[in-house]
């Protein structure tokens, strides 16, 4: 699916130029909802996600310059939130990089992640974490988890995938009793 044939929220054709982004690319928005997203997004979405894209060169504007020190200033709050909404549990992280996030929320939970770029996965799997998925929208890989989690956890991944209706439908899952 293409973001720039149809709106992947609702299916409408109707997208107009929205606004320009930083880096220069078009956004365009659906006219029936309201949805928005770049005018061209790539076939091949993995490729995006490679390793240079967690050490950018400096100023490029794609990726992170420095995700350890990202991380670290930014995640925080998450890992605050966490044992407040549960003292203790079972936490999905999707799209956990090196899993820097399920660290920060701490041993009295059982932790897990989903990572599309492998070199992060075989890091949060060597840090404890098993990484039970590569690609959210392949839920067929992690199907034998779902309803297994009291928190499930998502910063700033939505935005990233091709097809965003099938990724919240992936990442959707019944609640645990």
């Amino acid at each position: 699916m293409r973001y720039d044939s149809h709106c992947c929220l609702c299916g409408s054709k109707d997208l107009r130029p929205f606004a320009m982004r930083s880096d220069g690319v078009p956004v365009v928005m659906c006219q029936n909802c309201g949805h928005a997203v770049v005018e061209h997004f790539v076939d091949d979405v993995e490729s995006l996600y490679g390793d240079s894209y967690f050490g950018a060169a400096n100023g490029s504007g794609f990726g992170y310059d420095d995700y350890q020190y990202t991380a670290e200033h930014s995640l925080a709050w998450a890992g605050a939130l966490v044992p407040l909404l549960r003292p203790a549990g079972r936490v999905l992280d999707i799209g956990c990089a090196d899993g820097h996030l399920l660290t920060m929320v701490g041993e009295r939970y059982d932790r897990f992640g989903i990572e599309l770029n492998p070199a992060m996965a075989a890091r949060a799997n060597r840090a404890g974490f098993p990484v039970i998925a590569h690609n959210l929208c392949d839920s067929a890989s992690w199907r034998s988890y779902s309803g297994s989690f009291d928190i499930v956890l998502a910063i700033a991944v939505f935005e990233h995938l091709s097809d965003f209706r099938s990724g919240c439908a992936s990442g959707r899952a019944p609640p645990r009793n």
